[in-house]
């Protein structure tokens, strides 16, 4: 059964070696790698939200999904636990986010 919908605009369709339908990279986050000053906020966690990017997302964006949105805009070496009180991170606005999705 083809998938009809893709969270994001510029995830193409393809075809696996399987023959099965599915959305492949999600070329929407290359934005992500450039985004300038005006496009996002820098923020330093507290102790209530060390390793919880969802409890960000849910703060910030007042949804918890959205916690991938945070996680790929600071692209950390390794996710377990991430990120660490004291830590200061890029959280995109709503507007850039919006275009993204």
């Amino acid at each position: 059964m083809a998938l009809s919908y893709s969270r994001f605009r510029n995830t193409p369709l393809i075809k696996t070696k399987n023959g099965a339908e599915t959305y492949g990279l999600m070329d929407g986050f290359s934005a992500l790698k450039n985004m300038t000053g005006d496009q996002y906020e820098e923020w330093i966690v507290t102790n209530e939200y060390e390793g919880r990017p969802d409890l960000i997302a849910l703060k910030f964006y007042s949804l918890s999904f959205y916690e991938f949105i945070i996680t790929m805009s600071n692209r950390p070496k390794n996710t377990l636990n991430w990120p660490k009180t004291g830590d200061t991170i890029k959280i995109p606005n709503m507007d850039f986010v919006r275009k993204l999705t």
